[in-house]
């Protein structure tokens, strides 16, 4: 049975900048410690909002399988192999 754990790291309610309490530096220095990629978003005004998604899609592992991910106009395919843990 292979196990995956899904990792990124998202600051959400950009939009409510003057009540932030984490600065873009530390989410980013959290993400860099845990090796994950960090983005701030707001579902609010929808910034980033599906960059976010298209990052979780393309950093989970599916083993033996190809999927595409349209990304402004060109479709990047990402292959992984049966034996990844």
């Amino acid at each position: 049975m292979l196990v995956f754990y899904l990792k990124v790291l998202i600051g959400n309610k950009t939009d409510l900048a003057s009540e932030r309490v984490i600065t873009t530096q530390n989410g980013q220095d959290a993400a860099t410690v845990m090796g994950i990629p960090f983005i701030e978003t707001s579902a609010k005004t929808g910034d980033n909002v599906q960059t976010a998604f298209e990052t979780l899609i393309r950093n989970t592992p599916r083993p033996g399988q190809a999927y595409k991910v349209r990304v402004d106009s060109h479709i990047d395919v990402l292959v992984f192999e049966q034996n990844m843990v």
